[in-house]
Protein backbone atom coordinates (compact mmCIF):
# COMPACT_ATOMS: atom_id res chain seq x y z
CA UNK A 1 0.00 0.00 0.00
CA UNK A 2 3.13 2.49 0.60
CA UNK A 3 4.47 1.45 -2.47
CA UNK A 4 1.35 2.29 -4.59
CA UNK A 5 0.42 5.39 -2.86
CA UNK A 6 3.83 6.49 -3.56
CA UNK A 7 3.79 5.57 -7.45
CA UNK A 8 0.34 7.02 -7.34
CA UNK A 9 2.21 10.75 -7.08
CA UNK A 10 5.38 9.68 -8.56
CA UNK A 11 3.66 8.78 -11.94
CA UNK A 12 2.28 12.13 -12.50
CA UNK A 13 5.82 14.08 -11.04
CA UNK A 14 7.53 16.10 -13.62
CA UNK A 15 8.09 14.14 -16.40
CA UNK A 16 10.17 10.90 -16.62
CA UNK A 17 13.79 12.76 -17.83
CA UNK A 18 12.82 14.63 -14.42
CA UNK A 19 11.92 11.16 -12.64
CA UNK A 20 15.04 9.96 -13.52
CA UNK A 21 17.60 12.64 -11.92
CA UNK A 22 14.83 13.85 -9.24
CA UNK A 23 15.84 12.37 -5.43
CA UNK A 24 13.35 11.83 -2.30
CA UNK A 25 15.93 13.45 -0.23
CA UNK A 26 15.67 16.76 -2.43
CA UNK A 27 12.27 16.65 -2.24
CA UNK A 28 11.91 16.22 1.80
CA UNK A 29 14.77 18.94 2.47
CA UNK A 30 13.30 21.17 -0.06
CA UNK A 31 10.33 21.10 2.30
CA UNK A 32 7.83 23.13 -0.23
CA UNK A 33 4.31 23.71 1.49
CA UNK A 34 3.07 22.07 -2.39
CA UNK A 35 5.14 19.13 -2.69
CA UNK A 36 3.95 15.95 -3.97
CA UNK A 37 5.62 13.32 -2.49
CA UNK A 38 5.94 14.77 1.39
CA UNK A 39 2.40 14.53 2.39
CA UNK A 40 2.46 10.61 1.83
CA UNK A 41 5.98 10.74 3.56
CA UNK A 42 4.60 12.20 6.56
CA UNK A 43 1.49 10.27 6.35
CA UNK A 44 2.94 6.85 6.66
CA UNK A 45 5.39 8.28 9.70
CA UNK A 46 8.64 7.91 7.52
CA UNK A 47 11.77 8.55 9.24
CA UNK A 48 15.35 10.74 8.76
CA UNK A 49 18.35 10.08 9.55
CA UNK A 50 20.79 12.89 9.92
CA UNK A 51 24.17 13.12 10.24
CA UNK A 52 26.63 16.34 11.35
CA UNK A 53 28.97 17.03 8.77
CA UNK A 54 32.41 16.44 10.09
CA UNK A 55 31.39 14.36 12.81
CA UNK A 56 29.84 11.07 13.24
CA UNK A 57 27.10 12.39 15.31
CA UNK A 58 23.49 11.15 13.72
CA UNK A 59 19.94 11.50 14.64
CA UNK A 60 16.83 10.26 13.81
CA UNK A 61 13.56 12.20 13.41
CA UNK A 62 9.73 11.58 12.50
CA UNK A 63 9.05 13.31 9.11
CA UNK A 64 5.72 14.23 11.02
CA UNK A 65 8.22 16.29 12.98
CA UNK A 66 10.05 17.52 10.54
CA UNK A 67 8.26 20.26 8.56
CA UNK A 68 8.49 23.91 9.91
CA UNK A 69 6.35 27.39 8.72
CA UNK A 70 7.49 28.90 6.27
CA UNK A 71 9.27 26.01 4.36
CA UNK A 72 12.00 25.73 6.94
CA UNK A 73 12.54 22.34 8.02
CA UNK A 74 13.88 20.99 11.52
CA UNK A 75 17.49 20.55 10.43
CA UNK A 76 21.08 22.30 11.27
CA UNK A 77 22.84 24.17 8.57
CA UNK A 78 25.62 21.22 8.84
CA UNK A 79 23.53 18.28 8.92
CA UNK A 80 23.06 15.85 5.94
CA UNK A 81 20.33 13.91 5.36
CA UNK A 82 22.08 10.49 5.46
CA UNK A 83 18.77 8.08 4.79
CA UNK A 84 15.20 7.75 4.72
CA UNK A 85 13.38 5.09 6.58
CA UNK A 86 9.72 4.22 4.77
CA UNK A 87 7.90 1.85 6.68
CA UNK A 88 5.37 -0.43 4.32
CA UNK A 89 1.70 -0.76 5.75
CA UNK A 90 0.51 -3.24 8.39
CA UNK A 91 -2.51 -5.42 8.45
CA UNK A 92 -5.91 -3.43 8.87
CA UNK A 93 -4.04 -0.57 7.79
CA UNK A 94 -4.40 1.53 4.90
CA UNK A 95 -2.19 4.15 2.73
CA UNK A 96 -3.82 6.34 -0.27
CA UNK A 97 -2.18 9.85 -1.73
CA UNK A 98 -4.45 12.23 -3.87
CA UNK A 99 -3.52 15.42 -5.82
CA UNK A 100 -5.10 18.36 -7.85
CA UNK A 101 -2.86 20.67 -10.25
CA UNK A 102 -4.45 22.39 -13.57
CA UNK A 103 -1.98 19.77 -15.79
CA UNK A 104 -1.61 16.18 -15.33
CA UNK A 105 2.52 16.82 -15.62
CA UNK A 106 4.97 19.09 -15.88
CA UNK A 107 2.82 21.02 -12.54
CA UNK A 108 3.01 21.81 -9.35
CA UNK A 109 -0.24 20.90 -7.04
CA UNK A 110 -2.72 23.57 -5.78
CA UNK A 111 -3.69 20.66 -3.33
CA UNK A 112 -2.09 17.25 -2.25
CA UNK A 113 -2.55 15.36 0.67
CA UNK A 114 -1.80 11.65 2.18
CA UNK A 115 -3.63 9.94 4.49
CA UNK A 116 -3.33 6.63 6.60
CA UNK A 117 -5.78 4.99 8.69
CA UNK A 118 -5.12 1.97 11.26
CA UNK A 119 -8.15 0.18 12.02
CA UNK A 120 -9.23 -2.48 14.49
CA UNK A 121 -12.22 -4.81 13.59
CA UNK A 122 -13.95 -5.56 16.77
CA UNK A 123 -16.98 -7.92 18.08
CA UNK A 124 -20.30 -7.09 19.05
CA UNK A 125 -23.38 -9.02 19.64
CA UNK A 126 -27.00 -7.68 19.60
CA UNK A 127 -30.24 -9.99 21.67
CA UNK A 128 -28.00 -13.41 21.26
CA UNK A 129 -27.75 -12.91 17.31
CA UNK A 130 -24.73 -14.01 15.52
CA UNK A 131 -21.93 -12.12 17.05
CA UNK A 132 -21.23 -9.33 14.12
CA UNK A 133 -18.15 -7.30 13.27
CA UNK A 134 -17.28 -3.18 12.82
CA UNK A 135 -14.13 -1.33 12.33
CA UNK A 136 -12.70 0.62 14.77
CA UNK A 137 -10.26 3.75 14.18
CA UNK A 138 -6.80 2.83 15.97
CA UNK A 139 -4.76 5.86 14.47
CA UNK A 140 -5.29 8.03 11.47
CA UNK A 141 -2.88 10.93 9.84
CA UNK A 142 -4.34 13.32 7.59
CA UNK A 143 -1.17 15.77 5.74
CA UNK A 144 -2.20 17.91 3.57
CA UNK A 145 0.19 20.39 1.27
CA UNK A 146 -0.84 23.63 -0.25
CA UNK A 147 -3.32 24.96 1.83
CA UNK A 148 -0.47 26.47 4.56
CA UNK A 149 3.04 27.57 4.24
CA UNK A 150 4.25 23.94 4.98
CA UNK A 151 2.72 20.27 4.98
CA UNK A 152 0.59 20.22 7.75
CA UNK A 153 -1.47 17.64 9.50
CA UNK A 154 -5.08 18.06 10.41
CA UNK A 155 -4.33 17.43 14.29
CA UNK A 156 -7.82 18.07 15.74
CA UNK A 157 -9.61 16.23 13.11
CA UNK A 158 -7.23 13.09 13.82
CA UNK A 159 -7.77 13.37 17.63
CA UNK A 160 -11.92 13.22 16.44
CA UNK A 161 -11.38 10.49 14.77
CA UNK A 162 -9.46 7.72 16.93
CA UNK A 163 -11.77 5.47 18.40
CA UNK A 164 -14.45 6.36 15.97
CA UNK A 165 -16.40 3.36 14.05
CA UNK A 166 -15.35 3.73 10.45
CA UNK A 167 -18.51 4.68 8.96
CA UNK A 168 -20.32 6.91 6.36
CA UNK A 169 -21.63 9.21 9.51
CA UNK A 170 -18.30 9.43 11.57
CA UNK A 171 -16.50 10.81 8.22
CA UNK A 172 -19.32 13.49 7.77
CA UNK A 173 -18.70 14.37 11.56
CA UNK A 174 -15.18 14.48 11.07
CA UNK A 175 -15.26 16.60 7.68
CA UNK A 176 -16.53 19.62 9.76
CA UNK A 177 -13.76 19.06 11.94
CA UNK A 178 -11.57 19.01 8.62
CA UNK A 179 -13.09 22.45 7.47
CA UNK A 180 -12.90 24.28 10.86
CA UNK A 181 -9.37 23.23 10.85
CA UNK A 182 -8.39 24.65 7.89
CA UNK A 183 -7.09 28.29 8.14
CA UNK A 184 -7.81 29.24 4.19
CA UNK A 185 -9.32 32.92 3.45
CA UNK A 186 -9.61 34.86 0.43
CA UNK A 187 -5.67 36.38 1.56
CA UNK A 188 -3.78 32.72 1.55
CA UNK A 189 -1.09 33.24 -1.04
CA UNK A 190 -2.11 31.61 -4.41
CA UNK A 191 -6.08 32.30 -3.86
CA UNK A 192 -8.57 29.92 -4.69
CA UNK A 193 -9.34 29.89 -1.18
CA UNK A 194 -13.08 28.24 -1.91
CA UNK A 195 -11.61 25.68 -4.40
CA UNK A 196 -8.85 24.52 -2.06
CA UNK A 197 -11.64 23.81 0.39
CA UNK A 198 -13.85 21.70 -2.30
CA UNK A 199 -10.32 19.67 -2.59
CA UNK A 200 -9.63 18.75 0.77
CA UNK A 201 -13.28 17.65 1.35
CA UNK A 202 -13.92 15.56 -1.74
CA UNK A 203 -10.14 14.18 -1.27
CA UNK A 204 -11.13 12.97 2.17
CA UNK A 205 -14.43 11.48 1.11
CA UNK A 206 -12.59 9.85 -1.87
CA UNK A 207 -9.90 8.35 0.85
CA UNK A 208 -13.06 6.59 3.11
CA UNK A 209 -14.61 5.27 -0.55
CA UNK A 210 -10.87 3.63 -0.89
CA UNK A 211 -10.38 1.99 2.60
CA UNK A 212 -14.32 0.81 2.30
CA UNK A 213 -13.47 -0.83 -1.09
CA UNK A 214 -10.50 -2.46 0.09
CA UNK A 215 -12.16 -3.55 3.30
CA UNK A 216 -14.99 -4.97 1.27
CA UNK A 217 -12.92 -7.21 -1.04
CA UNK A 218 -10.50 -8.23 1.90
CA UNK A 219 -13.20 -9.10 4.34
CA UNK A 220 -16.55 -9.50 2.54
CA UNK A 221 -18.52 -10.44 5.95
CA UNK A 222 -17.41 -7.77 8.23
CA UNK A 223 -19.86 -4.98 8.88
CA UNK A 224 -19.30 -2.07 6.80
CA UNK A 225 -21.69 0.50 4.63
CA UNK A 226 -23.11 -0.24 0.68
CA UNK A 227 -21.08 1.90 -1.39
CA UNK A 228 -23.19 2.66 -4.46
CA UNK A 229 -21.91 2.72 -8.22
CA UNK A 230 -22.23 6.72 -8.28
CA UNK A 231 -19.61 6.86 -5.13
CA UNK A 232 -17.54 3.56 -6.45
CA UNK A 233 -16.54 6.01 -10.04
CA UNK A 234 -14.96 8.48 -7.49
CA UNK A 235 -12.30 6.68 -7.06
CA UNK A 236 -11.78 4.76 -10.20
CA UNK A 237 -8.55 6.02 -11.87
CA UNK A 238 -8.38 8.33 -14.60
CA UNK A 239 -6.52 6.94 -17.74
CA UNK A 240 -6.08 9.15 -20.26
CA UNK A 241 -6.44 7.75 -24.07
CA UNK A 242 -3.00 8.60 -25.95
CA UNK A 243 -3.22 12.12 -28.12
CA UNK A 244 -3.14 12.26 -31.53
CA UNK A 245 -3.26 15.34 -34.28
CA UNK A 246 -2.14 15.51 -37.49
CA UNK A 247 -1.51 18.71 -39.99
CA UNK A 248 -1.67 18.95 -44.02
CA UNK A 249 0.58 20.99 -45.75
CA UNK A 250 2.31 20.86 -49.39
CA UNK A 251 5.53 18.87 -50.14
CA UNK A 252 6.28 20.94 -52.66
CA UNK A 253 5.60 24.69 -52.11
CA UNK A 254 4.13 26.49 -55.07
CA UNK A 255 6.34 29.67 -54.14
CA UNK A 256 8.73 30.86 -51.77
CA UNK A 257 6.72 32.76 -49.17
CA UNK A 258 7.24 31.83 -45.59
CA UNK A 259 4.46 33.74 -44.05
CA UNK A 260 1.18 31.43 -44.05
CA UNK A 261 3.49 28.41 -44.54
CA UNK A 262 4.63 25.52 -42.67
CA UNK A 263 8.15 25.41 -41.38
CA UNK A 264 9.60 22.32 -39.91
CA UNK A 265 11.85 22.97 -36.68
CA UNK A 266 15.40 22.72 -37.48
CA UNK A 267 15.69 19.96 -34.26
CA UNK A 268 12.72 18.51 -35.13
CA UNK A 269 13.98 15.31 -36.37
CA UNK A 270 16.31 15.25 -33.39
CA UNK A 271 13.68 14.91 -31.40
CA UNK A 272 11.36 12.89 -33.36
CA UNK A 273 14.65 10.13 -33.53
CA UNK A 274 15.53 10.87 -30.02
CA UNK A 275 18.98 12.00 -31.24
CA UNK A 276 18.45 15.20 -29.28
CA UNK A 277 21.26 15.57 -26.80
CA UNK A 278 20.55 16.82 -23.28
CA UNK A 279 22.70 17.66 -20.21
CA UNK A 280 21.52 14.28 -18.72
CA UNK A 281 22.75 12.30 -21.36
CA UNK A 282 25.74 13.67 -21.61
CA UNK A 283 28.75 11.47 -19.19
CA UNK A 284 29.29 13.48 -15.62
CA UNK A 285 33.17 14.01 -15.85
CA UNK A 286 35.91 11.39 -14.06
Amino acid sequence: STCHALLNQLNSFGSEQIRNVATIGGNIIHGSSISSLNPILQACNAKLKLIKHGTNEQCEIALRNFFLRNNNVDKERDEILLSVYIPFTEKYEYLQSYKQSRRRKFDSPIVSCGFQVKLEQIQFQIDGFVPEFKWKIQSVCLSFGGIASSIVMMNKTQDYLKDKPWCKQTMKDALKYLLDELTLNESTPGGQAEYRRTLVASFFFKFYLYVKEQLQKTYPDTVVDEISSNELSAIKTYVRDLSRGEQEFQSKPISNKIVGSSSIHNSAYLHATGEAKYTCDIPTPS
